[in-house]
């Protein structure tokens, strides 16, 4: 402000008010430049981990399109979120089909926290991580929601579920599920059409469809999978 109450007021002939607007136009160009550089930098690194991510895709099923990454997550980045989740946990909530409210439901029994937008902008490993996520979505940023840091300890649950609910309006087009430590037991489960009205009757090791995707956890692995096909229908078995 000083230096443009400098060039605004005194007479254009003046050395020090031609200095002052060099000044201030390096100044500017300056700061272009580093907004520029800085943006440079991101889309930079954004492409090398989508390149890198891309090369460890594995397809897991064609319908609905499941994918999944080993190592998405180093052990190093998944004790950071662990650490960053765990103060902030709460017992999770449910969108009720009716009533389109969020709440307390036994289908769902672990506990979980939403990542605030300011750690989503400013967190030195979480911001990078959301363009990645975003990226591997193959969606544009500002299209999802907020990240969800979630616990899971033994006997407690997911029931199966549509991550999209249509009569609610809530429309999730793909989910990404990382994976921050390893277990035994607990898998992701899609029935593929099977009844797993009762969950712990398809977690059975002695389950025999081939059909149903078992998808285990382990240190750092990611999976994504789109709830709605390319004609953007929902698919019955997401």
């Amino acid at each position: 402000f000083g230096i443009v109450i400098d060039v605004t007021t005194l007479p254009m002939t003046s050395q020090r008010s031609v200095a002052n607007v060099v000044n201030t136009r390096a100044m500017i160009l300056s700061v272009a430049s580093l907004a520029s550089w800085i943006f440079h930098a991101n889309a930079l690194e954004d492409a090398a981990f989508a390149w890198q991510d891309e090369q460890h895709l594995q397809e897991i099923s064609s319908s609905p399109r499941i994918y999944q990454i080993d190592d998405f997550l180093t052990p190093s980045e998944c004790e950071t979120l662990r650490q960053h989740g765990e103060p902030g946990l709460e017992p999770s909530l449910t969108i009720d089909r009716s009533s389109g409210n969020v709440v307390p439901d036994p289908v769902r029994t672990n506990m979980q926290m939403y990542v605030s937008v300011k750690d989503s902008l400013e967190h030195p490993l979480i911001r990078t991580l959301v363009r990645r996520l975003y990226k591997l979505a193959r969606m544009p940023l500002g299209h999802g929601e907020r990240i969800q840091i979630g616990r899971y300890r033994i006997g407690e649950k997911y029931d199966c579920h549509f991550d999209s609910e249509l009569r609610q309006g809530v429309i999730r087009s793909a989910t990404i599920i990382a994976y921050l430590s390893d277990v035994e037991g607990g898998d992701t489960l899609f029935p593929m059409g099977q009844n797993c009205q009762v969950l712990a009757q398809c977690c059975s090791d002695s389950t025999n469809s081939t059909a149903m995707k078992h998808l285990h956890p382990k240190l750092g692995r990611a999976i994504l999978f789109f709830s709605h096909d390319m004609d953007s229908n929902l698919n019955p078995h997401a």
